[in-house]
């Protein structure tokens, strides 16, 4: 049984990393007796972050840069020939003879979809179902105004999807795909690590704060989110003896969380109370975040490790995936999503924090409550995952 995954951009993100490990993990309770393969497009950083791991490794060190001529053609063939007809992805010999060989192929990139309807993925889904091999997307967020524009149909080339939240699952079966099943995203099943040490910070009388570039650039108003994040340091700061632990999820180039956290970093050090993470693999990230007492985060799996450990949790969101997930949990996404978009006030994450603070055992006994049967929701993906090749 040869099990191929793809769509992973490699494990400098670490919700990338932390889907890998946790669809490996699925996998195995699927196919014990599987062979899986991890192609990556970002070999190095796997290389680095999945040494400890049973899978077999392949792909390409680095994606071609902009203006590579492969980024060239792509953007040429999807105005001539449609998105249909051209792949974002490099599709290299090494990866159609993986293909050839593969009895199942798995796509964990289930955040591709959510940003411009995913079109740089079709030619690649489509030259996969072409080979008849059962095609799983797993752990899928989508927009449900995109299902309307094309997406739905597109998404008929799986053989299954996973839908990981509950708007992303309603629009789906609203849209008539039939090949939608509801598995939490399996990154709630990682197991912890052990945590990086950071001489001076108390885990559990510590706020974990992540901020991404990403959310920067989906900002309404410019410069409003490090504003919202300055203030919040600051009202963490003034009117509780909390430590700070600044958190990066994300450590590749062009999207570093460490450029932005180490920005607060610099002008609040002096404090004593502010703390800059440094990098671990995601197991020994979700061992820190863990022990805080509060996190607030803008990486949907950053959040994730610390939901998944019963920490309390706001969420600085942008996308369909941060409601969906919130809803999930809570029934509702005010409250315990700001989304970026709609920050007009420097105050807005500081006064989130403060309502989110007033609730802090409310909200642990909910978790508490929670997680058990939600964990074994996500479990269940595995016995479909099986199914497949029955």
């Amino acid at each position: 049984m040869n099990i191929l995954l793809c769509q992973h951009g490699g494990s400098g993100n670490h919700g990338c990393e932390a889907l890998a490990r946790t669809a490996e993990m699925l996998l195995r309770k699927a196919f014990p007796q599987g062979n899986i393969t991890l192609y990556s497009y970002r070999l190095g950083d796997d290389e680095l972050y999945l040494r400890d791991s049973a899978m077999t490794l392949a792909g390409l060190r680095d994606l071609p840069g902009k203006y590579s001529p492969h980024n060239l053609c792509y953007h040429l063939k999807k105005r001539l020939l449609g998105p249909d007809k051209a792949s974002k992805l490099p599709i290299t010999g090494q990866f159609r003879q993986l293909l050839k060989n593969a009895d199942l192929v798995v796509a964990i990139g289930g955040d591709n979809y959510c940003y411009q309807m995913g079109v740089g993925y079709y030619a690649l889904d489509n030259l996969i179902a072409a080979s008849g091999k059962p095609y799983l997307l797993l752990g899928a967020s989508l927009e449900p105004a995109d299902l309307e524009k094309g997406l739905a149909d597109h998404l008929r080339c799986f053989t299954l999807i996973s839908a990981r939240e509950p708007i992303t699952y309603d629009a789906c079966r609203k849209a008539g795909l039939r090949n939608v099943i509801y598995a939490p995203d399996s990154a709630f099943l990682l197991p912890p690590g052990n945590a990086p040490v950071v001489p001076g910070l108390i885990p559990e009388g510590a706020v974990g704060i992540n901020v991404s570039p990403l959310i920067l650039q989906s900002e309404a108003s410019g410069g409003i989110t490090m504003k919202n994040y300055r203030r919040l340091v600051e009202r963490i700061l003034d009117t509780t003896d909390l430590q700070i632990a600044l958190v990066p999820h994300v450590v590749w180039e062009g999207g570093d969380d460490r450029q932005p956290l180490t920005v607060l970093y610099e002008q609040y050090r002096d404090t004593g109370r502010v703390f800059l993470v440094p990098d671990a693999n995601c197991r020994d990230l979700k061992a820190l975040i863990g022990r805080l007492r509060f996190f607030i985060g803008a990486r949907t799996h950053a959040t994730i490790a610390a939901y998944s450990s019963g920490v309390p949790t706001l969420v600085c969101g942008y996308s369909v995936k941060a409601r969906g997930i919130a809803r999930d949990l809570f029934g509702e996404s005010d409250g315990y999503v700001v989304p970026v978009q709609s920050l007009d006030r420097e105050d807005a994450l500081a006064d989130a924090f403060s309502a989110l603070f007033s609730r802090e055992e409310s909200l642990r006994a909910h978790l508490r409550a929670k997680l058990p049967a939600y964990l074994q929701t996500a479990w269940s993906a595995a016995d479909a995952i099986a199914s497949l090749m029955r």
